[in-house]
């Protein structure tokens, strides 16, 4: 009913549901990152798989890496916490 490589063929089938569920799933992305403001962690033209709603259900921490909406853009950004709801953030020398 399979056929001859039962293993080889349930692999492919896998693959294949693995891969719809991630392109048709709402709160997952594949996202690719561009330019180096996430280095060392992620590289210009890494890709990665990104959650979108991930604090339903917990707070977030710094240094996390995020995927936001930018108006400015008119895209999703791949971006990390640099602070934590209620604290002052200062730049200095750019």
């Amino acid at each position: 009913m399979i056929g001859k490589q039962p293993v080889s063929i349930l692999f492919r089938l896998f693959v294949l549901t693995f891969l719809a569920w991630v392109i048709w799933t709402p709160n997952l992305k594949i996202l690719w990152v561009d330019g180096e403001s996430m280095m060392p962690s992620y590289d210009d033209g890494d890709t990665v798989l990104m959650s979108i709603n991930p604090y339903k259900n917990e707070k977030p921490r710094r240094l996390e890496p995020i995927v936001l909406w930018s108006e400015e853009y008119k895209c999703l950004l791949f971006k990390r916490i640099v602070g934590l709801p209620g604290e002052l953030i200062e730049v200095k020398e750019g």
